[in-house]
């Protein structure tokens, strides 16, 4: 029954948005619409100029900023984890003093940096930009999964011959996988949903889907808005799908091939 209750709190939301990416006409208290149009669907995915570039630009916006956040991040939080054991609770809280300050504030700072070097109003200011948000996460990830992670494995896979090289494939990697692929998905999540920082830092010339979909919000559009937030949760659910069949694969080569 929980379980029940829990997916129709989950699922309630999303099938109102497919109601109202189709209605023609909705005002409150309007529930079920009377008749059904196509006309958002056709002016987002077709009439919009801008949506495909927004959205190539989104993917690879958040998959570089995933993939530069984990980097640092784990790397960060193997030093701490290894190196500064004693402290690792007062670092953890130091990596994370980003989120208390105003987004406002962090990213106006950011551009008076960026305005001075060549990546202001460039994919890869941006980028930048993002990683800042995400590497407090992406480094508490890598911190949890470092704590549970005993230095001994790796002295023990030296002391059997095993290079640096070969200790990371065959021991630290298949440890931390799954935590590298939560941190990737929650940094992409992240950047995708940003839209300040992408307008400051990028100065309106890098698209993205948050910025696309930014007026029909603010204009209470509630069709246009309900097939962008359609799509939003589309692109993350097939990334986290992807993760998940990664990390399940990932597993059952270990279990059956002893790799």
């Amino acid at each position: 029954m929980k379980k029940i209750i829990a997916w129709f709190i989950l699922l309630l939301p999303i099938f109102y948005l497919i109601l109202l990416s189709f209605h023609s006409y909705h005002k409150f208290p309007v529930v079920i619409p009377k008749t059904f149009t196509w006309l958002y669907w056709s002016d987002v995915l077709i009439k919009n100029s801008l949506f495909y570039r927004g959205l190539i630009s989104s993917i690879a916006i958040g998959f570089m900023t995933a993939c530069l956040s984990t980097l640092i991040g784990f790397m960060t939080g193997r030093a701490v984890v290894y190196h500064l054991n004693g402290f690792t609770k007062t670092i953890a809280i130091i990596i994370a003093i980003p989120l208390m300050i105003p987004g406002m504030i962090m990213f106006l700072g950011m551009q008076q940096i960026l305005i001075q070097s060549p990546f202001i109003n460039s994919i890869i200011g941006v980028v930048i930009a993002h990683t800042v948000i995400c590497i407090p996460y992406t480094s508490n990830i890598a911190i949890a999964y470092f704590t549970g992670i005993p230095r001994e494995f790796e002295e023990v896979t030296k002391t059997l011959g095993g290079k640096g090289i070969i200790t990371l494939k065959k021991v630290i990697l298949p440890l931390i996988l799954p935590g590298i692929l939560m941190s990737m998905s929650i940094s992409f999540l992240i950047s995708n949903t940003e839209y300040f920082s992408t307008f400051l830092i990028g100065g309106g010339k890098v698209v993205s889907l948050s910025m696309l979909m930014f007026p029909y919000i603010t204009n209470a559009d509630y069709g246009h808005t309900a097939v962008m937030g359609l799509i939003f949760i589309g692109v993350h659910s097939l990334l986290f799908l992807g993760m998940q069949i990664l990390i399940k694969s990932r597993q059952n080569k270990v279990f059956y091939e002893g790799d």
